[in-house]
């Protein structure tokens, strides 16, 4: 059964929702300050405005956390956790949203996925097993002269960039520890002779390599 579970530390908020299984959980923006966490049947509400993390424990299984932002942007500047075993994975639905944080840092295994043209903005390195960017969607690293400094890295298990989607490195550094190496380096030449892979922050002299290590 569902279990909800809500802890407060400091500007933290931990919320243990879900099963052992595989779950569905949806979170959506009801105002600027509030959101709702549901898994179809059962919700909570999360003060998104009074939280500066939030964690979400789904207690294990393949689970998936769809931010549904057609109510507006979700904004939570110390970051989103999905927390538990398993193969997660968290959708961008529509909207902004910035990554501020390491948004695998407290998972086993998760995959960022961005729909219906949603925007990515990662501010800091991610260590993701996928990102996936379907067509009309766009991720982009901030530049190294802001955010904190310093370059950051994407470092991915997989790739996959639909149709016209567009992963912005800037000036940063993506790492695709690959199983089928020969495949995924023709793919990452091919994305980025196409545009799928971009870097705005190149001048006429700048070169993007892929690059067998």
């Amino acid at each position: 059964s569902d279990t909800k579970t809500i802890y407060m530390h400091a500007d933290s908020m931990t919320v243990s929702f879900g099963t052992t299984g595989d779950d569905n959980l949806t979170l959506v923006s009801t105002d600027a300050n509030n959101a709702w966490l549901s898994d179809g049947t059962n919700g909570v509400n999360i003060p998104i405005g009074y939280v500066d993390a939030l964690i979400i424990d789904t207690q294990g299984g393949n689970d998936t956390l769809t931010i549904d932002q057609s109510n507006g942007n979700i904004s939570l500047p110390g970051g989103l956790y999905i927390q538990g075993a398993g193969n997660d994975t968290l959708i961008v639905s529509t909207g902004s949203y910035t990554f501020n944080t390491d948004a695998g840092a407290q998972a086993t295994s998760l995959t960022v996925e961005a729909t219906d043209g949603a925007v990515l903005t990662f501010n800091s390195t991610q260590h993701l097993q996928e990102l996936w960017l379907n067509s009309g969607t766009t991720a982009a690293i901030s530049s190294s002269t802001v955010s904190g400094g310093g370059v950051k890295v994407l470092m991915l298990q997989s790739l996959r960039i639909d149709g016209t989607g567009v992963l912005d490195l800037t000036n940063n550094y993506l790492t695709v520890n690959s199983t089928d190496k020969a495949d995924d380096i023709a793919a990452l030449f091919g994305q980025c002779g196409s545009g799928s892979i971009i870097s705005s922050a190149a001048t006429i002299n700048t070169t993007i390599a892929v690059v067998d290590n």
